[in-house]
């Protein structure tokens, strides 16, 4: 069952035991004036009968007795009768009740006196009680009160049903929401009405409700910069692969072409230390791709450096381009910058020096950083001539998305050769989003 039946049933069963408990009390107090009112009238018959027995001549006659006995003719309390030598001679006729009481009521009602023996010449005059008239009198005040109580139970069983319909109205809406929460739905807040205990259920419904939307919201923002984070991750693992394992991929091919065509040319020793400067660039790769794996599974950023890493960058180029002079100029003070300007840095130097050796054949490549209060700034340069079909790759696509999220730019000027010109500030207060891709 329902709240609301429950709550109905109860106060039904509460009425109704109320109604019977008042109907008895009401035929328990009937009965005592039925009793009472009964015993007085035996009373005042048995006076009556005494009275006029002694009026009579002595012994009285039997005529006297009859006319005495049916002076009670119509009597509603008492019938009296006259016995001789044990028999029934006459007896009054009582006078029937007006409206006669239900059995049940009557079987309450009715009370257990015993009759009065009058002693007269050769027998006695017995008055007995009759209850049915007081009872029908007793009955219709009886019924008055009980009716009087029906309607007060029907009236208090109307009002309850009536304030537990108003009461619980307000669940209705909240029961419905809920129901919308289950499936999944958006649920409108809930007027908060009705008696206090719904109003605070409804209030908290509604600030679960709003707890809920916020979640939801918090969800979808996270899920949001959770896919914008796997696509810099995916931006930074390319950019990653790019620029370590990109030159020395170009470095295992142009010796492996140079042993070929040294081989080819009969200088054995020549193609000997390009297979030897192969296998160096083979184990370094292979020492990059663990470096990388290492820092895609412990997430540690790795402390750069400068002026050593763009020196060992450069011994690395000499090996493979001996005909080119490669030069550095690194300002004082690099070891104070942040590791991500650092990286940034070279990431720049080595984009730069490996663009000037796929791209173009120059016979100077040099790399210069300087620093002022508020940036730094590295220029790579050398005076090769670069196709004119060549335009910004992967790498440089990277380099800008990396000097953009430190706040920095990028500068590719063609003009006298190729230059590259990284800039970015000192202090960054906040990663800049990842935009879109530099494009010249």
């Amino acid at each position: 069952m329902s709240l609301r039946q429950r709550l109905l049933v109860a106060v039904a069963a509460a009425l109704f035991a109320s109604l019977a408990l008042g109907t008895w009390i009401t035929a328990w107090q009937m009965a005592h004036m039925v009793r009472a009112e009964l015993s007085a009238s035996l009373k005042s018959g048995r006076r009556s009968v005494t009275a006029a027995l002694q009026d009579m001549a002595k012994p009285p006659a039997h005529d006297a007795l009859v006319r005495l006995v049916a002076g009670f003719d119509g009597n509603q309390h008492i019938m009296a009768a006259l016995h001789l030598a044990g028999q029934p001679v006459v007896s009054s006729r009582p006078g029937l009740p007006s409206q006669p009481p239900p059995a049940w009521f009557a079987a309450l009602a009715a009370p257990h006196l015993p009759p009065v023996d009058l002693p007269v010449p050769g027998g006695t005059i017995q008055l007995s009680a009759q209850p049915d008239s007081e009872i029908g009198e007793r009955w219709i005040e009886a019924g008055r009160l009980i009716g009087l109580l029906a309607l007060s139970a029907a009236l208090a069983a109307l009002f309850c049903f009536a304030t537990a319909a108003w009461s619980l109205r307000p669940l209705r809406p909240l029961a419905e929401a809920l129901s919308r929460l289950e499936r999944g739905q958006q649920a409108d807040p809930v007027a908060a009405g009705g008696p206090p205990e719904i109003v605070h259920l409804a209030t908290a419904f509604n600030r679960m409700q709003e707890a809920l939307s916020r979640a939801a919201r918090e969800n979808h923002r996270l899920a949001a910069q959770l896919e914008n984070l796997a696509e810099e991750e995916r931006t930074e693992l390319a950019r990653d692969l790019h620029d370590d394992i990109g030159p020395l991929m170009f470095a295992l091919t142009a010796w492996a072409t140079a042993a070929r065509l040294q081989e080819e040319a009969g200088d054995k020793n020549a193609a000997r230390a390009s297979l030897q400067s192969l296998e160096s660039a083979a184990a370094a790769l292979q020492s990059a791709m663990r470096d990388l794996l290492r820092r895609l599974r412990d997430s540690a950023p790795a402390t750069t450096d400068l002026p050593a890493a763009v020196a060992d960058l450069l011994e690395f180029w000499r090996g493979i381009q001996p005909k080119t002079c490669f030069s550095a100029t690194i300002a004082a003070g690099t070891e104070g910058l942040s590791e991500p300007v650092r990286a940034a840095l070279f990431r720049v130097a080595q984009e730069g020096v490996s663009n000037a050796i796929r791209h173009s054949t120059p016979s100077n490549v040099q790399i210069a950083v300087t620093m002022d209060a508020h940036a730094v700034t590295i220029t790579v340069q050398n005076d090769g001539a670069a196709h004119e079909t060549v335009g910004a790759g992967l790498g440089l696509i990277g380099l800008e998305e990396r000097l953009r999220a430190l706040g920095g730019t990028l500068d590719i000027d063609r003009a006298d050769g190729w230059r590259i010109t990284g800039r970015t500030p000192i202090r960054q207060p906040q990663a800049a989003p990842v935009g879109a891709p530099f494009l010249s």
